[in-house]
Parts: structure tokens; C-alpha cells; sequence
């Protein structure tokens, strides 16, 4: 028995990439979820962006406006519509002063989407001290309304686990498709005229289908249970297409660069966590900190997040599904060259 364990532990340390690589995961996946929480504790952690429009007309509106702007607290970062127009999807609300306010009439409406307990609130009282600070005691606090809309939680969450799981369902599978090559199954395809091209495409048109459904399944339990109604299901569906054809086309790309399933299923769990965390899907980017959700923004899982929460919020995200496409053909494409020169070699 003794044997057989150093046997074992011998055959494990000949595969020292595999080694490294597990005990590099836990540690990744700590540093990113350490960041996170110590950028929630930090006093700046989590700012609340909000989007101020003045449409009173008045001269107090005007005054009111900029008072929210300069006595705001530091969590609360309050920006006029033209400016945070780029930045619709980190917006937690707005704040509208409507036509013809004035100090002892007229009404602030308050939209708010934040995600924690309180949260309403403290854009509230935001603007009562705007307005106590601004006109005194007697200004009327009554003429602020506050509506409570969706929270960007569950948009995000919904996407995100679809991302997760889709990576994880794909990958299994790619595995699972190394060691039918290994026992010779490409080899009986090869004789049968089939090139390397067209056996990547055959793999990936088959992940891209095990994807897309795992992703309508989800997004189905997400509509009946919580009641995630989607405002553009063609977009969605369009989303989880193009998303599940770039990553089947990058795990196959990964696979194929690893060449044994052993290495890959060393590297694919690595990577899956990676990119699973940095782009947002087990933490929504506008709560990671900010240096973690630039670069997650980058990456394609991040950009099938972005669409799926437009798609469900009513809107279409051409451009990420475009770049989900572009990608995907690249990832495509250098898999089949990858396993030409591997077949060659």
C-alpha cells in the first residue's frame, strides 16, 4: 500500500504544471475575493453614482442643484445626465428637480436602484441637507418623493450565473472530448476525411448548443421564480448564442494548446475562476474594486454580462454580441491551426 501511494505521489510530481496550477487556483480566487471585501470596508468602498437633472427652470432649482452636487457625502457621487451619460449601467438612480420648483413648492423626485439595505434612504437625506443647507429651516422636505425602483442585483446576478456555469458545462465537456481523442477517436475521424477544420467546427457548433440551452434554462427559472422578465427576448437569445459560440470556440482554443486532458483540466478550472470573477459574474463589477472591474471589463465573459443584463432591461448590446462574434471566430480559428501544426508535430 505504501507502494502504491509513493507510486502516486511520483506520477503527481512528473506533472509539476498541473501541481503549480492547483496550488496557484485557491489563491487567486482568495486575492480577488480578499479585494473585494476590502474594498467594501474601505470608507470610498462603494460609491453610489447618481444622475442629477434640473428641470425646474428657476433660479432656486438651479440653486438646488448645485447645492446636492457640493454637499453630497463622499459615498454619494452625484453628476449631471450629460455626464454620466456614458456610465448608464454603474448609475444606482437619479435625482429630478421637477419644472417650476421652487424653496416652499414644487417637487425632487428620486429614483433609486441601490442594492443594500438603506440605501433609498441615504440619497434622501442627501438632498434634505441640500435643501436645508441651501434655503434654511423652512424649506419643505415633504416635496421629495422617492420611488424604489428594480435593484441591478439580480439583473447582473442572472447573467453572471449564466456566464459561470455556461464556462464550467463547456469546459467539462471539452474534457470530456480530450479523452475521446486520446482512446482514438479523432484518429477514425481523421481517416474518414474529416480535416482539422472541420472538426473544430463540428465541436464548437455542439458546446455553442450545450451552452445556449443551459443559459435558457437558467434564465427560465430566473423569469418563474424571481420573476426576471426579460424586455428583449431576441436580444437575449442572441446573447447567450453568441456568448456560448465564444467560449466553446476559447475552451476548444485552450484545449487544443494544452493537448492532453489532464493539463486541461488542470488549467480549465484556473481559468474558469479567473474569468468568472474578474468580469463580474460571482461579483457584479460595479461592486469589485476599481482597478478589478477595468480589466474585467475587457474580457469577453464581461461583455455577455453587459448584454444579458441590457437584453433584460429591454435594450440590445449589438456591439459586445459583435465582439462576442469576432472573437469567437478568432478563438475558431486558431484552434484549427493549432491542431494542424499538433497533428504534424
Amino acid at each position: 500500500m505504501i507502494t502504491f501511494a509513493l507510486a502516486l505521489l511520483r506520477a503527481l510530481a512528473r506533472d509539476r504544471a498541473g501541481i503549480i496550477l492547483t496550488l496557484l487556483a485557491p489563491i487567486a480566487f482568495f486575492t480577488l475575493i480578499g479585494s473585494f471585501y476590502q474594498h467594501l470596508e474601505r470608507p470610498d468602498g462603494l460609491r453610489i453614482l447618481l444622475a442629477l437633472q434640473d428641470e425646474s427652470g428657476t433660479t432656486e432649482g438651479h440653486r438646488l442643484a448645485h447645492a446636492i452636487r457640493r454637499h453630497a457625502p463622499a459615498t454619494v457621487v452625484v453628476r449631471d445626465v450629460a455626464e454620466s451619460g456614458e456610465e448608464t449601467s454603474a448609475l444606482f438612480g437619479d435625482i429630478r428637480i421637477k419644472p417650476g420648483f421652487r424653496s416652499d413648492r414644487g417637487q425632487v423626485q428620486i429614483r433609486a436602484a441601490v442594492p443594500f439595505p438603506g440605501g433609498a434612504s441615504l440619497i434622501h437625506q442627501t438632498v434634505e441637507l441640500a435643501m436645508l443647507k441651501e434655503f434654511g429651516a423652512s424649506a419643505v422636505t415633504m416635496n421629495i418623493e422617492t420611488l424604489a425602483v428594480p435593484g441591478r442585483l439580480l439583473g447582473d446576478a442572472a447573467a453572471g450565473v449564466c456566464v459561470g456555469f455556461m464556462m464550467f458545462s463547456i469546459a467539462s465537456f471539452v474534457a470530456r472530448g480530450l479523452a475521446d481523442d486520446a482512446a482514438g477517436l479523432v484518429d477514425r475521424l481523421r481517416s474518414m476525411g474529416f480535416g482539422s477544420l472541420k472538426l473544430v467546427v463540428a465541436r464548437c457548433v455542439v458546446m455553442t448548443l450545450v451552452g445556449c440551452c443551459q443559459a435558457a434554462i437558467t434564465l427560465c427559472w430566473g423569469t418563474l421564480i424571481f420573476g426576471i422578465w426579460p424586455g428583449a427576448l431576441l436580444g437575449l437569445f442572441a446573447t447567450c448564442l453568441t456568448g456560448a459560440f465564444c467560449m466553446a470556440a476559447f475552451f476548444g482554443f485552450v484545449a487544443a494548446v494544452c493537448g492532453t486532458r489532464a493539463r486541461f483540466a488542470a488549467v480549465a478550472p484556473v481559468l474558469t475562476l479567473a474569468l468568472a470573477g474578474i468580469s463580474g459574474a460571482f461579483i457584479p463589477k460595479f461592486l469589485l474594486p476599481e482597478s478589478i472591474a477595468t480589466v474585467g471589463a475587457l474580457l469577453f465573459p464581461a461583455w455577455m454580462i453587459d448584454a444579458g443584463r441590457q437584453a433584460v432591461e429591454g435594450g440590445l448590446a449589438v456591439v459586445q454580441m459583435m465582439g462576442l462574434v469576432v472573437f469567437g471566430l478568432a478563438f475558431l480559428s486558431l484552434t484549427a491551426t493549432v491542431s494542424h501544426w499538433m497533428r504534424r508535430a
